[in-house]
């Protein structure tokens, strides 16, 4: 739980900059978010653990500048992710 709060401070934080920046820094500006739920299951034969199961989820948070500082062609990305 922990984690999900600390990523949705940083969504925040991502939204408020990309808006705040958005008027000096490019003329479009994206905020990206993705989350990718998986989930494993293993059977394995002849080990003390028969079966092993695991949950992960991928998010990533990010934001898109087109024509950066007013640079016809300069795009930027930023897009920092996490596995949990």
């Amino acid at each position: 739980m922990k984690l999900v709060k600390t990523g949705l401070g940083f969504l925040s934080l991502t939204l408020l900059s990309a808006s705040a920046l958005a008027y000096d820094l490019a003329q479009d500006v994206k905020v990206n978010l993705e989350l990718r739920p998986r989930y494993e299951h293993v059977n394995v034969d002849n080990s003390p653990n028969d079966n092993a199961n695991a949950l992960t989820v991928r998010i990533r948070v990010g934001t898109t500048f087109k024509n950066l500082f007013n640079v016809e062609g300069l795009d930027l990305l930023f897009e920092p992710w996490v596995v949990t």
